[in-house]
């Protein structure tokens, strides 16, 4: 989902654009001043990209993701590899439930090399 940045540094996600703020406190006040905002970028964050941030982000989680959610929000018709996430249930590294897909006690450890496999960019 969308969520906002605020202060020196902070990064967001709205609308479809992902946001930064400068990160050196007094260059954020300067901008503040300046332009009544502190936003140093502002850029378009593709379909195929908000599929893959859910999906980074989310496969951190215990609670995993819903991969229907993630089609219906980025637009993305399908933005896990099919074959490695059956080879990596086999593997008992994650595991379905319905359209949700979690990392299993065991797959958290190798959590990084799952999201190479997984995530279709």
């Amino acid at each position: 989902g969308d969520y906002l940045g605020i202060g020196p540094g902070a990064h967001g996600r709205r609308g479809g654009y992902a946001t930064v703020r400068h990160k050196k406190p007094e260059n954020w006040m300067a901008a503040m001043t300046r332009n009544g905002h502190s936003l140093q970028t502002e850029d378009v964050v593709s379909p195929r990209d908000r599929a893959v941030e859910a999906l980074l982000m989310g496969l951190r989680l215990t609670q995993g993701v819903d991969i229907s959610r993630i089609k219906e929000r980025s637009g993305v018709a399908d933005p896990i590899d099919q074959h490695a996430t059956t080879r990596l249930i086999d593997l008992g590294l994650v595991q379905t439930s319905g359209v949700l897909l979690t990392v299993t006690e065991r797959g958290f450890g190798v959590l990084d090399a799952i999201l190479a496999d997984i995530v279709v960019t």
